[in-house]
């Protein structure tokens, strides 16, 4: 069905869990248990809540999974390559915790203070739990990471966690709250009329936010010099993201909005996809996006037939769409509510 054009070989050593590993492995368990006792007190579908924020994550953890080492926890802690289930549970495990203590202290704050409080919880323990597993030699940063990184250093953490730790929990929380309308089975009122230009505007945040932090992992190449506003990041390559993005949510929402969340999100996903993964393939071969040996070595080798397009980035798209529409329909429900 698919093409192999080579044998990748593993070294998996850095499977063996160390004495920091398992101490690690068995705290961020006992967390988690300690966190669904509280949740099955304070929500009645606690599970489904956890497992929609551990989905965000584990989207998130594949996704930019080259951007990482994560040794030693364990030879049974890993479900991909090296993403481990351990950050898995330990990442979903800290957004819910720092989400249910802002719900508690400011029970009355609107949901757009409550985001950026969330955001600012989630960069003081974010930093801390980041610097905690890079001090016991739990994570490491790849080649490409390494190289970008503007230098100065806090807990032998990078300074660019300042922000990288609050895009991160902002697209999760906003992936989570898309599919708590879901879980608490909230009625929302179709708006009649679509508010274009503010879509457009929240598309090119979520697009811009999401590039700026898997920017090492893969190069925009051969654009003009202008385009250019950060690193290889251009605004011609943004902007044709954000076309896919705002077309797609608004085509679906402009003829299936008489369809429920679950059945919408997955048409957003797929037509996005269905647009985005020929374009890839495109810019590929034109010399336009060029993957990291990280990524590289990270693909197993199939491609997808006829074509030269790693299967991993096939797979990739949905999972980019799933954070990115997610996100965007999460913020034009809190301006609607607002209104």
């Amino acid at each position: 069905m698919f093409d192999k054009i080579f044998i990748p070989t593993c070294d998996c050593s850095y499977r063996v869990a160390s004495n920091a590993g398992l101490f690690f492995d068995g705290f961020v368990v006992l967390a988690t248990v300690v966190l669904l006792i509280i949740l099955a007190k304070t929500h009645k579908r606690f599970l489904y809540h956890y497992f929609a924020v551990m989905v965000g994550v584990s989207i998130f953890e594949v996704f930019t999974s080259p951007l990482w080492n994560n040794p030693h926890f364990g030879s049974y802690a890993y479900y991909y390559r090296d993403v481990s289930w351990v950050l898995t549970l330990g990442w979903t495990t800290l957004i819910l915790s720092v989400m249910l203590l802002v719900d508690t202290l400011f029970k009355k704050a609107t949901e757009v203070k409550k985001f950026f409080l969330y955001l600012l919880g989630m960069s003081l323990f974010g930093f801390l739990a980041e610097s905690t597993v890079v001090f016991l030699g739990l994570r490491t940063y790849s080649d490409e990471v390494l190289n970008t990184l503007w230098g100065p250093r806090v807990w032998s953490v990078p300074v660019e966690a300042f922000y990288y730790i609050p895009l991160f929990s902002a697209l999760i929380i906003g992936f989570y709250k898309y599919w708590v309308q879901v879980i608490e089975k909230i009625a929302l009122v179709p708006e009649k009329k679509i508010k274009w230009t503010r879509s457009l505007f929240i598309s090119v945040i979520t697009v811009f936010m999401f590039e700026l932090m898997v920017e090492p992992m893969v190069i925009n190449t051969n654009l003009p010099e202008w385009s250019y506003v950060y690193k290889d990041i251009s605004i011609i390559m943004t902007g044709v993201w954000v076309l896919m993005i705002w077309l797609s949510v608004k085509l679906v929402d402009k003829y299936f909005l008489h369809l429920d969340l679950k059945k919408r999100f997955g048409l957003y996903v797929l037509v996005g996809s269905v647009l985005a993964i020929p374009l890839e393939y495109w810019y590929m071969g034109n010399g336009f996006r060029v993957y990291g040996d990280s990524a590289m070595r990270d693909f197993i080798g199939y491609t997808v037939p006829m074509t030269n397009l790693p299967l991993e980035i096939l797979f990739a798209m949905p999972m980019y769409f799933a954070l990115m529409m997610a996100f965007i329909r999460y913020w034009e429900f809190i301006l609607d509510k607002r209104q």
